[in-house]
């Protein structure tokens, strides 16, 4: 079927603005399970950009796979950001955030 009317999307992210611990799941590239233990290496696409580390800070485990990100400021400034996040035998994560102003 086709779609007929919008479908808002809301956010408590604010542009511009930092957030602190942001979670998101890694899992295992073989397993599919969640993956504890990696070293997580995370960047950001702003509005359709190139990703680029920016300010993103270090990511720490919290347990169970998931993972922990603070975002500066600067990289919340656009409507649409793409969070991707890597590590050693884990799928690749791609995260989205639409920001409000």
């Amino acid at each position: 079927g086709s779609v007929a009317t919008a479908v808002a999307i809301t956010s408590s992210v604010k542009t511009n603005t930092a957030l602190a611990a942001f979670a998101f799941l890694m899992t295992d590239a073989t397993s599919h399970l969640p993956a504890t233990g990696k070293t997580v290496t995370v960047s950001r696409s702003i509005d359709g950009g190139a990703f680029a580390a920016g300010t993103l800070s270090s990511v720490t485990e919290l347990s169970n796979g998931i993972y922990l990100v603070d975002f500066g400021a600067g990289d919340l400034n656009g409507k649409d950001v793409l969070l991707m996040a890597t590590a050693t035998g884990c799928d690749t994560t791609f995260e989205r955030i639409f920001t409000q102003p």
